[in-house]
């Protein structure tokens, strides 16, 4: 929460475990694409709380890439922070 009683802002960071995704055969614009379908829906749902309901977790943000779903921390180093 922010000082007005609003979400905070925060920046992510998402870096791509490219030997990872090399093993499991997915391209890096896959990946990005599906992390940014994952990310709309992770605004969305963090858009929707409201002061008592449970902030959901970024490293709980999963990726569907060719009808398989990932954990998006199994597959990138993710960072994050306010500011």
């Amino acid at each position: 929460m922010d000082d007005d009683g609003g979400m905070a802002e925060f920046e992510v960071d998402i870096e791509p475990d490219r030997e990872a995704l090399a093993k499991l055969g997915i391209s890096e614009p896959d990946f990005e694409v599906a992390v940014r379908a994952a990310l709309d829906l992770y605004e969305r749902r963090l858009n929707r709380c409201g002061a008592d309901d449970e902030v959901p977790l970024i490293e709980d943000v999963v990726i569907e890439i060719r009808g398989i779903r990932y954990a998006l921390t199994d597959l990138a180093a993710v960072r994050y922070g306010e500011f």
